[in-house]
């Protein structure tokens, strides 16, 4: 009986090459993203809430928001 051929090896997932200034800095670049995301999340939650507040003073024009109505509970 002739030997089997070895069969290729599969790799689930290929080698890529990295550049060693990307792999040294990796900690820095996730730092950099983390901020990034946090940074992004402030300015929508911003950007919302001017929307918001934009939105109810030009439907009613009685309208004072709770922060400058000085009561409150």
């Amino acid at each position: 009986m002739p030997p089997r051929p070895l069969k290729p090896s599969t790799v689930a997932f290929p080698q890529i090459h990295v550049p060693s200034a990307i792999r040294h800095r990796r900690g820095l670049i996730l730092a950099t993203v983390a901020v990034t995301a946090v940074a992004a999340s402030f300015r929508y939650t911003a950007i919302s809430r001017r929307t918001n507040e934009q939105n109810q003073c030009s439907s009613n024009p009685y309208y004072v928001s709770v922060d400058r109505s000085g009561g409150g509970i």
